[in-house]
Protein backbone atom coordinates (compact mmCIF):
# COMPACT_ATOMS: atom_id res chain seq x y z
CA UNK A 1 0.00 0.00 0.00
CA UNK A 2 2.85 2.33 0.89
CA UNK A 3 4.55 1.57 -2.42
CA UNK A 4 1.39 2.50 -4.32
CA UNK A 5 1.18 5.83 -2.50
CA UNK A 6 4.84 6.57 -3.22
CA UNK A 7 4.32 5.82 -6.92
CA UNK A 8 1.24 8.06 -7.01
CA UNK A 9 3.12 10.95 -5.38
CA UNK A 10 6.04 10.46 -7.78
CA UNK A 11 3.65 10.55 -10.74
CA UNK A 12 2.07 13.81 -9.55
CA UNK A 13 5.49 15.38 -9.00
CA UNK A 14 6.63 14.17 -12.42
CA UNK A 15 3.58 15.66 -14.15
CA UNK A 16 4.02 18.93 -12.26
CA UNK A 17 7.59 19.12 -13.41
CA UNK A 18 6.56 18.43 -17.02
CA UNK A 19 3.88 21.15 -16.93
CA UNK A 20 6.31 23.58 -15.32
CA UNK A 21 8.91 22.88 -18.01
CA UNK A 22 6.31 23.41 -20.74
CA UNK A 23 5.34 26.74 -19.21
CA UNK A 24 8.97 27.73 -18.86
CA UNK A 25 9.60 26.99 -22.52
CA UNK A 26 6.53 29.14 -23.33
CA UNK A 27 5.38 26.75 -26.06
CA UNK A 28 3.19 28.33 -28.73
CA UNK A 29 1.00 26.39 -31.13
CA UNK A 30 1.99 26.98 -34.78
CA UNK A 31 -1.66 27.76 -35.55
CA UNK A 32 -1.47 30.77 -33.22
CA UNK A 33 1.28 32.26 -35.39
CA UNK A 34 -1.07 32.26 -38.41
CA UNK A 35 -3.86 34.16 -36.64
CA UNK A 36 -2.49 37.74 -36.85
CA UNK A 37 -2.29 37.58 -40.67
CA UNK A 38 -5.84 36.23 -40.97
CA UNK A 39 -7.25 38.74 -38.50
CA UNK A 40 -5.48 41.58 -40.33
CA UNK A 41 -6.94 40.33 -43.63
CA UNK A 42 -10.38 40.42 -42.02
CA UNK A 43 -9.88 44.10 -41.24
CA UNK A 44 -9.21 45.12 -44.84
CA UNK A 45 -11.64 47.34 -46.76
CA UNK A 46 -12.75 44.25 -48.64
CA UNK A 47 -12.14 41.58 -45.98
CA UNK A 48 -9.98 38.58 -47.02
CA UNK A 49 -9.85 39.67 -50.68
CA UNK A 50 -6.04 39.59 -50.60
CA UNK A 51 -5.81 35.96 -49.48
CA UNK A 52 -6.27 34.19 -52.82
CA UNK A 53 -5.65 34.93 -56.48
CA UNK A 54 -9.28 34.32 -57.42
CA UNK A 55 -10.74 36.67 -54.83
CA UNK A 56 -8.03 39.20 -55.67
CA UNK A 57 -9.35 39.23 -59.23
CA UNK A 58 -12.81 40.12 -57.98
CA UNK A 59 -14.37 36.66 -57.65
CA UNK A 60 -16.25 35.98 -54.44
CA UNK A 61 -14.88 32.46 -53.91
CA UNK A 62 -11.31 31.24 -53.76
CA UNK A 63 -8.80 29.07 -51.86
CA UNK A 64 -5.59 29.45 -49.90
CA UNK A 65 -3.16 27.03 -48.27
CA UNK A 66 -4.06 25.89 -44.78
CA UNK A 67 -2.22 27.58 -41.89
CA UNK A 68 0.84 25.72 -40.64
CA UNK A 69 0.01 23.51 -37.68
CA UNK A 70 -3.68 23.15 -38.50
CA UNK A 71 -4.55 19.46 -38.51
CA UNK A 72 -6.57 18.72 -41.62
CA UNK A 73 -7.63 15.39 -43.05
CA UNK A 74 -7.74 16.68 -46.62
CA UNK A 75 -4.62 15.85 -48.65
CA UNK A 76 -4.87 19.18 -50.47
CA UNK A 77 -4.86 21.12 -47.17
CA UNK A 78 -6.68 24.11 -48.63
CA UNK A 79 -9.03 26.58 -46.98
CA UNK A 80 -12.08 28.12 -48.60
CA UNK A 81 -12.07 31.92 -48.92
CA UNK A 82 -15.38 33.75 -49.35
CA UNK A 83 -15.61 37.47 -50.03
CA UNK A 84 -19.15 38.69 -49.42
CA UNK A 85 -18.78 42.40 -50.07
CA UNK A 86 -17.28 45.78 -49.30
CA UNK A 87 -18.55 49.32 -48.60
CA UNK A 88 -18.49 49.93 -52.36
CA UNK A 89 -20.95 47.15 -53.09
CA UNK A 90 -21.72 43.46 -52.86
CA UNK A 91 -19.31 40.96 -54.40
CA UNK A 92 -20.94 37.71 -53.38
CA UNK A 93 -23.55 38.54 -50.77
CA UNK A 94 -24.11 37.32 -47.26
CA UNK A 95 -23.59 38.58 -43.75
CA UNK A 96 -19.92 37.57 -43.39
CA UNK A 97 -16.67 37.43 -45.30
CA UNK A 98 -14.68 34.43 -44.11
CA UNK A 99 -11.89 31.88 -44.38
CA UNK A 100 -13.00 28.33 -43.55
CA UNK A 101 -10.79 25.28 -43.06
CA UNK A 102 -12.45 21.89 -42.54
CA UNK A 103 -10.38 19.98 -39.97
CA UNK A 104 -12.68 16.98 -39.56
CA UNK A 105 -15.48 15.40 -41.59
CA UNK A 106 -17.29 12.23 -40.51
CA UNK A 107 -17.19 9.25 -42.84
CA UNK A 108 -20.04 8.65 -45.27
CA UNK A 109 -22.73 6.60 -43.56
CA UNK A 110 -21.09 6.83 -40.14
CA UNK A 111 -23.82 7.25 -37.52
CA UNK A 112 -22.39 9.45 -34.79
CA UNK A 113 -24.06 11.43 -32.04
CA UNK A 114 -23.15 15.10 -31.53
CA UNK A 115 -21.42 14.27 -28.25
CA UNK A 116 -19.06 11.83 -29.96
CA UNK A 117 -17.67 14.55 -32.23
CA UNK A 118 -17.41 17.36 -29.66
CA UNK A 119 -13.83 16.32 -28.65
CA UNK A 120 -12.69 17.16 -32.21
CA UNK A 121 -14.02 20.68 -31.81
CA UNK A 122 -12.79 20.97 -28.21
CA UNK A 123 -9.22 20.12 -29.29
CA UNK A 124 -9.21 22.92 -31.86
CA UNK A 125 -10.88 25.31 -29.42
CA UNK A 126 -8.30 24.43 -26.76
CA UNK A 127 -5.47 25.44 -29.09
CA UNK A 128 -7.14 28.73 -30.01
CA UNK A 129 -7.69 29.49 -26.34
CA UNK A 130 -3.91 29.75 -25.85
CA UNK A 131 -3.32 32.23 -28.70
CA UNK A 132 -2.14 35.71 -27.72
CA UNK A 133 -3.84 37.19 -30.80
CA UNK A 134 -7.21 36.44 -29.15
CA UNK A 135 -6.35 37.75 -25.70
CA UNK A 136 -8.38 40.94 -26.16
CA UNK A 137 -11.41 39.18 -27.61
CA UNK A 138 -14.69 38.32 -25.94
CA UNK A 139 -15.06 34.54 -25.59
CA UNK A 140 -18.35 32.73 -25.99
CA UNK A 141 -18.40 29.19 -24.60
CA UNK A 142 -19.92 26.45 -26.77
CA UNK A 143 -23.57 25.63 -26.39
CA UNK A 144 -25.50 23.24 -28.59
CA UNK A 145 -28.26 25.28 -30.26
CA UNK A 146 -31.93 24.45 -29.89
CA UNK A 147 -31.94 22.32 -33.04
CA UNK A 148 -28.82 20.44 -31.92
CA UNK A 149 -26.95 21.39 -35.09
CA UNK A 150 -24.13 23.68 -33.88
CA UNK A 151 -21.59 23.75 -31.07
CA UNK A 152 -19.02 26.56 -31.34
CA UNK A 153 -16.14 28.19 -29.51
CA UNK A 154 -16.27 31.87 -30.54
CA UNK A 155 -13.81 34.72 -29.96
CA UNK A 156 -15.05 38.18 -31.01
CA UNK A 157 -13.04 41.38 -31.31
CA UNK A 158 -15.35 44.00 -29.72
CA UNK A 159 -13.92 46.81 -31.86
CA UNK A 160 -13.98 45.25 -35.34
CA UNK A 161 -16.51 42.43 -35.01
CA UNK A 162 -13.98 39.98 -36.46
CA UNK A 163 -14.55 36.48 -35.09
CA UNK A 164 -12.48 33.31 -34.78
CA UNK A 165 -14.43 30.07 -34.41
CA UNK A 166 -13.91 26.42 -33.70
CA UNK A 167 -17.19 25.22 -35.20
CA UNK A 168 -18.90 21.86 -35.04
CA UNK A 169 -21.84 21.52 -37.42
CA UNK A 170 -24.25 18.64 -37.83
CA UNK A 171 -26.22 18.19 -41.06
CA UNK A 172 -28.96 15.75 -41.97
CA UNK A 173 -30.02 14.55 -45.40
CA UNK A 174 -33.69 14.89 -46.24
CA UNK A 175 -35.98 11.90 -46.65
CA UNK A 176 -38.86 11.66 -49.11
CA UNK A 177 -39.99 8.21 -47.95
CA UNK A 178 -41.69 7.63 -44.59
CA UNK A 179 -39.41 4.70 -43.75
CA UNK A 180 -36.21 6.52 -44.73
CA UNK A 181 -33.48 7.09 -42.13
CA UNK A 182 -31.79 10.51 -42.52
CA UNK A 183 -28.03 10.42 -43.02
CA UNK A 184 -26.24 12.44 -40.35
CA UNK A 185 -22.81 13.96 -40.96
CA UNK A 186 -20.54 16.20 -38.90
CA UNK A 187 -17.88 18.77 -39.74
CA UNK A 188 -15.41 20.62 -37.55
CA UNK A 189 -14.08 23.86 -39.02
CA UNK A 190 -11.57 26.56 -38.15
CA UNK A 191 -13.11 29.86 -39.26
CA UNK A 192 -12.01 33.49 -39.26
CA UNK A 193 -14.81 35.80 -40.36
CA UNK A 194 -15.55 39.52 -40.59
CA UNK A 195 -18.82 41.44 -41.02
CA UNK A 196 -19.80 42.27 -44.60
CA UNK A 197 -19.86 46.10 -44.62
CA UNK A 198 -22.43 46.19 -47.42
CA UNK A 199 -24.81 43.63 -45.92
CA UNK A 200 -28.40 44.73 -45.28
CA UNK A 201 -30.60 42.57 -43.06
CA UNK A 202 -33.65 41.25 -44.95
CA UNK A 203 -36.15 43.03 -42.71
CA UNK A 204 -34.32 46.33 -43.18
CA UNK A 205 -34.24 45.83 -46.94
CA UNK A 206 -37.97 45.05 -46.92
CA UNK A 207 -38.77 48.20 -44.91
CA UNK A 208 -36.63 50.28 -47.27
CA UNK A 209 -38.43 48.81 -50.28
CA UNK A 210 -41.86 49.50 -48.76
CA UNK A 211 -40.85 53.07 -47.88
CA UNK A 212 -39.64 53.64 -51.45
CA UNK A 213 -42.86 52.23 -52.89
CA UNK A 214 -44.94 54.45 -50.57
CA UNK A 215 -42.94 57.53 -51.55
CA UNK A 216 -43.33 56.72 -55.25
CA UNK A 217 -47.08 56.18 -54.83
CA UNK A 218 -47.44 59.48 -52.94
CA UNK A 219 -45.45 61.34 -55.60
CA UNK A 220 -47.61 59.82 -58.35
CA UNK A 221 -50.80 60.76 -56.48
CA UNK A 222 -49.64 64.37 -56.13
CA UNK A 223 -48.72 64.45 -59.80
CA UNK A 224 -52.18 63.25 -60.80
CA UNK A 225 -53.92 66.05 -58.88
Amino acid sequence: MLRIRVLAVSLVIGLSGFIGAAQADDYKWPLCEALPELIAAGGETTPFKSLSERTGLGESMGYRDAPVGLEMESEKRRCFVYVAGSPEGVVGGGQHNYVECITYRSLFGERLQMGEVIPNRAYLGGILGTCEALSGCQYEAPEVNAMGRYSNDVWTDPDTGIQVLAQLEESRSGCKRSNCTPRVSHEVAFIVRAPNPSYVYPDEAFRAMKAKQAAEAEAKALGDE
